[in-house]
Order: C-alpha cells, then sequence, then structure tokens
C-alpha cells in the first residue's frame, strides 16, 4: 500500500491558502450582500412609491364615471359647469400621477403593462369627454345616448383600466417578493458563514465579523423599515390584497381585505382561504377557491379575473371582482399567489337601477318606449319568428281633464292602475309598455286578428267596468285601442307603430271607448297618416320660423280712392323649398289634431309686435287677424289673450279679432265673454262668414262686434243670382240697424264692387282691392284699381241693383 506523506508546510500553505481563499470569498461576499441591500432598498421606496400612485390612479379612475352619472341626473347648468370642472381635474389629476409613475419606470414589462393602461386610459378620456358634452346639451336624445355610451362603453372600459392597474400592482408585488428573498436568504447565512471562518482565524475572522455583523444590522433594520412601508402602501390601497402561500393558507392581508371580511389579519394568519373568504360562483352557487389558488386561475404569468359573491363573517353577501397572480418559484411550480379582491356590490346595484331605470317606466313599471321599440325591433329582425304578430297602442279618453280637474297626483295614480288593467289581460309572451303621457301598447306575439281583437275587447271591457277613486270623488273611465296585424314580410318599425297610433286616432274619432285594428296599407290609415305627417311639420314650423303672415287690405266702399288703414293678417307657411303654402293645405291637420291654438297664438305674437312697431313709426293702422274654434276653446290662449290688452300690451284700436260666425254660435256663452272683454279693452271684434246660416239673425244681437263680415259665396254671386244680392242687402241693413259696420269678402270686379258701394256696404276686400302680400313698411294700400272703370256697364248694374232694391 502506497502511503502519501503531506508535509506540515504544505498543510500550513494550504491552510494558509484556505484560508486567504475564505477571507477573499467573505469579503467579496460582504460586499455583494451590501451591495445588494442597497440596492433592494431603493427598489423597495422606489415599488412603495409606483404602488401609491398606482392606488391614486385607479381611486381617480372610479371617480370619472361617478362624475358622468351626475352629470346626467343633473339640469342644473351650474352644476353641470361645476362637474365639468371636477370632470377636468379629475384629468389633469390622472396626468400628473402617470407622470411620476413614469418617472419611476424601470422594467420592460413594466413599461408595457403602463403602456397598455395608457391606451385604455386615453379611449375611456375620450368617450367620458363626449358623454360630458352630451349632457350639458338640453336635447333629450343626446342625454338618452349619453346614458347609453356610459353605461355600454365607459362602464366597461373603467372596468378593464381597473383591471390593468391591479394587474401593475400585483406586478409590483412579485418584483418585491422576488427581490425580497435573496436577500432575505443572504442575511440567514451570512452569520453560518462568519462562524466557520472565525474557526479558522479568529484574529482577522473577528475584525471581519465584527464589521459584517454590523452592517447586517444596519441592513436588516433598513429592511424592516422598508417592509413596513410597503404595508403601510397595501394598507392604503382600496382593493383588497391576500397573499397566500403554497399551503393555500393566508401569510398577509391588507387593511382592505380586514374590512371586507370581516377577519382581523391575527385571527386569519395561516387560516385557509376559502374560510376567511367563502367564495361562490354567482349563478351556480359552487365553491370555486380550488380554481383560483391551484387551477386556472392560478397558471399562467398572467392575472385572471372573476366576478363572484361571497359571505363575510357577519353573514353578508358581498359581490366581489377576484383577481390572482401566482408567485413564481424556481424550487416549485407555484410558491404561493397573490388574491386581490374588489368589492362591486355598490356598483353592480347601481348599475342594475340604471339597466331598469332605462329600460322601464318609472311611475307604471312598464317597459318605456325605447325599450319597447328595441323589442319590437329585435322581433322583426329574427328570422326565425312567427308569421304574424299585432301591436296595440291605447289612450284614455278624456285623461287630460281628470288630470287638470283632480291634479297630476290623481293622473299619475290613475295611470298606473290603468297600466295594471292592461298588465293583467296580456299574456305573459306579450309586451305592454308606456309610450308616454296617457298612451300604452301592447305587443301580442304569435297573435292573429282574432286573438288580437279578443284582448283589445277585454281590455275595454275590464276598463270600462273600472271605477276611479281618488279622495271621495269617482268616476268611470274608457279607453280607446287602435291595431295592426304585422305580417311576416314587415320590418318597418315605425311604419307599423304610426299605422297602430293612427289607428288609436280614428277610434277616438269614431266616438271613443272602441277598438279599431286596420292593416298595413289601409287607405283611411294612409290618409289619417298623411294629415299626421302635417302635423309634425306644423310643429317643426312653429319651432323653426317657417311660419309668415300676408296681409290683405281692406277699403272703405264709399271713399275707395283714399289711402287704406286696415289690414286682415293670413297666414302663411313655408315649405321645405321656401315656397309659400296655402292656408287650406296645413289648416285642416292642425284643426283635426288640436295644434290651431299653437298657431294663432303665434300669429296674436306677431301681430301685436307689428302694431307696437306701428306706433313707434307713426303709422296708423288696423291689423285684423282670425281665431280658430280650437283657440276659442282654449282657456290659457284667451286668458293670455284678455291679459295682453288688459295689462296695456295692445294699442286700443288698432288690433282686430275676427271670429266665424259658425265658431261664435257653436259656444255663443264663451264668445259673448270673450268678445265682450276684448272691446272693453280696446279691441275691435269682426264676425266673419256671416250669412252661412238662417238662423244667424237670432245670435247676431246677443253678440258684441264692431264689424259685421259678409260670406263670400254671396259676394261672388251678387251678379248672377238674385238671392244672393238679396241676402247681401239683408245682412248689410241688420248690421247698419244694430249699429255694426259692414264687410264684403271676395270682391273680385268692379261690377261687384258698385253693386257693393250702391247698396251702402262699409268696408269691401278682396283681388279688386288688392292681393295679399308682403306688408311693407312704406305700404299704405294700392290705389283702387276700379276708378277708371266707374262709367262703364253703369246702365247694366243700375237694372240689378234697382231690382234688389224695389225699383
Amino acid at each position: 500500500m502506497h502511503v502519501v506523506k503531506i508535509s506540515t508546510r504544505s498543510i500550513m500553505d494550504a491552510g494558509a491558502i484556505v484560508l486567504l481563499a475564505l477571507v477573499m470569498s467573505l469579503l467579496f461576499y460582504h460586499y455583494t450582500v451590501v451591495t445588494r441591500h442597497a440596492d433592494f432598498a431603493q427598489i423597495v421606496v422606489t415599488k412603495a412609491g409606483k404602488v401609491k400612485l398606482t392606488s391614486e390612479l385607479i381611486d381617480l379612475a372610479r371617480r370619472r364615471p361617478a362624475v358622468l352619472v351626475d352629470m346626467l341626473s343633473s339640469t342644473d347648468p351650474f352644476e353641470l359647469e361645476d362637474l365639468s370642472l371636477e370632470l377636468a381635474e379629475i384629468g389633469s389629476d390622472y396626468l400628473v400621477r402617470r407622470s411620476l409613475l413614469l418617472e419611476l419606470m424601470s422594467s420592460a414589462q413594466e413599461q408595457a403593462t403602463l403602456g397598455a393602461v395608457d391606451m385604455i386610459a386615453m379611449e375611456l378620456g375620450a368617450r367620458s369627454q363626449t358623454v360630458a358634452e352630451l349632457a350639458r346639451s338640453p336635447h333629450f336624445e343626446d342625454r338618452e345616448l349619453a346614458r347609453g355610451i356610459l353605461y355600454g362603453e365607459i362602464f366597461p372600459e373603467q372596468h378593464r383600466l381597473i383591471t390593468a392597474l391591479n394587474g401593475y400592482t400585483s406586478l409590483l408585488l412579485e418584483s418585491y417578493e422576488s427581490r425580497a428573498r435573496p436577500v432575505t436568504d443572504q442575511g440567514r447565512m451570512q452569520p453560518l458563514l462568519q462562524l466557520i471562518l472565525s474557526l479558522a482565524g479568529l484574529s482577522i475572522v473577528g475584525i471581519i465579523m465584527l464589521s459584517v455583523n454590523r452592517r447586517i444590522v444596519a441592513t436588516e433594520a433598513q429592511l424592516e423599515d422598508e417592509k413596513l412601508k410597503a404595508e403601510l402602501t397595501l394598507a392604503c390601497v382600496a382593493s383588497a390584497v391576500f397573499l397566500v402561500g403554497e399551503s393555500g393558507r393566508i401569510e398577509y392581508m391588507n387593511g382592505a381585505a380586514e374590512r371586507l371580511t370581516g377577519w382581523k389579519f391575527d385571527d386569519a394568519r395561516e387560516e385557509p382561504l376559502e374560510k376567511v373568504l367563502p367564495l361562490c360562483q354567482t349563478d351556480s352557487g359552487w365553491p370555486v377557491i380550488d380554481e383560483i389558488l391551484g387551477g386556472d386561475q392560478a397558471q399562467g404569468d398572467d392575472a385572471s379575473s372573476l366576478d363572484l359573491a361571497f359571505l363575510t363573517k357577519s353573514g353578508e353577501i358581498r359581490r366581489i371582482c377576484i383577481e390572482s397572480s401566482p408567485i413564481p418559484s424556481k424550487r416549485t411550480l407555484n410558491a404561493g399567489v397573490v388574491v386581490t379582491v374588489e368589492d362591486v356590490t355598490e356598483n353592480r346595484a347601481m348599475t342594475s337601477r340604471l339597466e331598469h331605470q332605462a329600460t322601464h317606466d318609472m311611475l307604471t313599471g312598464l317597459y318605456n318606449r325605447r325599450a319597447f321599440e328595441q323589442t319590437l325591433g329585435a322581433m322583426l329582425d329574427d328570422s326565425k319568428r312567427a308569421p304574424r304578430h299585432a301591436l296595440l297602442v291605447m289612450d284614455i279618453d278624456q285623461f287630460k281633464v281628470i288630470n287638470d280637474t283632480w291634479g297630476h297626483m290623481a293622473g299619475d295614480d290613475l295611470l298606473r292602475k290603468v297600466a295594471k288593467i292592461i298588465k293583467k289581460r296580456a299574456r305573459s309572451t306579450d309586451l305592454v309598455a308606456r309610450l308616454g303621457g296617457d298612451e300604452f301598447a301592447v305587443l301580442l306575439k304569435d297573435c292573429g286578428e282574432d286573438g288580437a281583437r279578443r284582448i283589445s275587447r277585454d281590455i275595454l271591457e275590464d276598463v270600462r267596468a273600472f271605477v276611479f277613486t281618488w279622495e271621495e270623488q269617482y268616476t268611470t273611465l274608457t279607453i280607446s285601442i287602435g291595431g295592426t296585424i304585422i305580417e311576416e314580410h314587415v320590418r318597418n318599425i315605425t311604419e307599423i307603430i304610426s299605422t297602430a297610433d293612427t289607428a288609436c286616432y280614428a277610434a277616438k274619432e269614431g266616438g271613443r271607448n272602441q277598438v279599431h285594428l286596420v292593416s298595413l296599407g289601409d287607405e283611411e290609415i294612409e290618409r289619417r297618416r298623411f294629415e299626421m305627417g302635417w302635423v309634425h311639420r306644423i310643429k317643426k314650423a312653429l319651432e323653426e320660423g317657417s311660419f309668415f303672415l300676408e296681409f290683405q287690405e281692406i277699403r272703405g266702399a264709399q271713399e275707395l280712392t283714399e289711402g287704406c288703414q286696415h289690414f286682415e293678417a293670413l297666414i302663411r307657411m313655408r315649405d321645405l323649398d321656401g315656397k309659400a303654402l296655402p292656408p287650406m293645405a296645413f289648416i285642416p291637420a292642425a284643426e283635426r289634431y288640436g295644434l290651431m291654438h299653437h298657431i294663432d297664438r303665434w300669429v296674436f305674437d306677431t301681430v301685436v309686435a307689428l302694431i307696437d312697431q306701428d306706433l313707434r313709426n307713426g303709422r296708423d293702422r288696423v291689423i285684423a287677424m282670425n281665431l280658430s274654434g280650437d283657440s276659442l276653446s282654449n282657456d290659457d290662449l284667451r286668458s293670455y289673450i284678455l291679459n295682453m290688452a288688459s295689462s296695456g300690451g295692445i294699442a286700443p284700436g288698432r288690433l282686430c279679432v275676427e271670429l266665424t260666425e259658425t265658431t261664435a254660435i257653436r259656444n255663443i256663452d264663451v264668445a259673448r265673454e270673450f268678445m265682450a272683454a276684448l272691446r272693453s279693452n280696446g279691441v275691435k271684434v269682426a264676425l266673419d262668414d256671416f250669412g252661412s246660416g238662417f238662423s244667424s239673425f237670432g245670435y247676431l244681437k246677443n253678440l258684441p262686434l264692431d264689424f259685421l263680415k259678409i260670406d263670400g259665396v254671396f259676394i261672388r254671386e251678387i251678379l248672377s243670382d238674385q238671392a244672393s244680392l238679396v241676402m247681401v242687402k239683408a245682412i248689410n241693413e241688420v248690421g247698419h240697424a244694430l249699429g255694426l259696420k259692414t264687410v264684403a269678402e271676395f270682391v273680385e270686379d268692379s261690377n261687384a264692387f258698385e253693386i257693393l258701394k250702391a247698396l251702402g256696404v262699409d268696408f269691401v276686400q278682396g283681388y279688386y282691392i288688392g292681393r295679399p302680400g308682403i306688408l311693407n313698411d312704406d305700404q299704405q294700400g294700392p290705389e283702387s284699381a276700379g276708378a277708371a272703370e266707374q262709367g262703364q256697364g253703369a246702365a247694366a248694374r243700375q237694372s240689378l241693383v234697382s231690382g234688389a232694391l224695389g225699383g
């Protein structure tokens, strides 16, 4: 056996080399530890700042939609301005904190994550600005559009932004843990290495050990301080954060997690996550904690999100959004999970309420018009829909009387009770909606004409049998129902609703309390729809100022050549091409659908303004305007005119109000009182189209008048019909006997004028005197068109006049 001998010197040399190597290793190791501790200390400070800035960005992201909701809920312009300023301040604060966060950027992964956040934030900011601008609009459609953008686009984008920021926070926590673990491990190994080296050389190692121990103590203290700062930072984060170890037990939870779960950290430490946070899926109710800790939610590098509910320690169910990010480790597949939980209970409740408000009528609880039209459109677009459906539109008869007489609270209660009656008769598959006012609609799915008629009559009978009581008062009701059958090929929503709506009008005009079902294309419905199209045009003309006045001269018959001081204002309307439309193009529709009092109000205001202008410019002329039967029956318009007259708003003797004989006789008591009030305030009154009824003379003496305008049908035939001549003569004499001035309309030639002059008619009006036209500032009336013809045909006219006058 060969024995190798090792000299003492070799052992010493080897020992010296080993000792030197150990010392050098210790020095090198010490240098590495110190450097890493210093770097890590800076990293902790930087990460703490990043987490704090990220938390502030999340808070700002949450505030923005809340401000937009407030803007949509407000109509006060000052409040809207304050909310706009608050929105701008949020954007400014967001940009400041984002800039600070960019200055602290380090890794490429962090920069990429923040870049994705910026893209979402920019898009969210642009949409928020759009909603803010629409919210300040006075138009209902703009605000509805803003509401749609807010709930359809901004809320989801807000969730994406907060999710991205929480992901960024998780990334910071992962970075912190990955940096902290090596430093902590080195801190634990350092005393052991010092002990081994001290046995080899107490003098050298002792000095080094003292220095290293002092540095380690300082570094550990600094590390503890930074750890405390990180925990304080996490305590300020609004979201609940859990650090769960490999065993599924809680190693850390912040203050938000304590408040959310009702558990204190000391009690929850080392407890299973499923005990502190008992989760279940919202719909199925099955636990998913294993999925979060060991399944799909804890695999891969990206954080995942689940919408869940959980039961708090106090027994309260809260809706939450939970995200989990795995903590990577080289020694094991999963070193733990960082779980971030956000309480979205209030947000979800608010979203649910807003969604309900967006699709339902607040008064009756039925679907509103918007939801109804969307459902109808979806049904029409469904390629598998039934071949026939039916649409019913119904309107409460005389609802305005009850609403105005008993008050709006009674009207609201009536609408709620009628809605219940309609809902009760509708089938479970049908859609019942309140379209607005007292108008309801029922979409009968897969229903033919017989079924629609049966349901309509059931609703009709139930409403008729219902007795409405309010504060010891009671009344019975009726309802008018119009409907249309929707064939398979029909796709136009507007046409369907318009047809049913027009059918409802037909039911009302047919006597109310009845059902009127029609088909698309029905001639009567098309005629009514044409008239209703005029309703839209009339309303638009009133809004856009498309009405204007022409004026026709009225001259004294006995002094034709003198300047005219009397005009009649005639309403005209411009079409889309700017051409003037005659009154008969739009007046019938205005009378049928109750718009004449709006037109007469516009004419009255325009004429009064012209009279004021005449007064300032020193012009002396009288302007007459026509007042319809609808306006005479309108209490508000009558009061408005009388208030203007009694308060001095109309110069005395400058305005003349004309009422037709038919209008006055139909409501003679109101007409007599109104005429008397006008005349007592200096407004002249004329009875237009007189002579159209044989009983006119009996009413005439009871009406306070200034002028009597003879019906033009007699004037047109005065040359050819002896009876017309006699009638004009009689009306003129009766008018003079009652102290009235007479006016002959439709005087179209000199022959008719000469006869009227011979009969003693006071004033004449017609194409012979002048055609209607725009009233210029210097207009005083044309010269007599018949002055040169006064001598022609005198013999023939004299014969006719003599016959009428009795020779």
